[in-house]
């Protein structure tokens, strides 16, 4: 890290299933460094999404409303039971 010109060069990057104080610490070892640059894996997730969406359906998010529901033939919610480890 020294090498680098300038703390914004240096990326911090945390995973979502982190816990809030051990995200809490590393965002403050990081700001002591000069960045705050420290995307989580939900910046990682969604970034393709903000990119590959206006290239195929010409909008980056979901183009459903809640009145889509009235109209609709069938509902299907999928649900997984969450490994042990996974946090909320």
């Amino acid at each position: 890290m020294r090498a680098l010109a300038d703390p914004n060069e240096a990326e911090f990057y945390t995973s979502g299933r982190t816990s809030n104080e051990a995200a809490f610490l590393y965002q403050l070892f990081a700001r002591l460094y000069g960045t705050n640059n420290f995307p989580d894996c939900s910046n990682m997730c969604h970034e393709p999404t903000s990119v590959g969406l206006p290239e195929s359906i010409g909008i980056g998010k979901g183009t459903v409303v809640l009145d889509d529901f009235e109209h609709a033939d069938a509902i299907f919610i999928l649900v997984r039971t969450p490994e042990p480890t996974a946090r909320g």
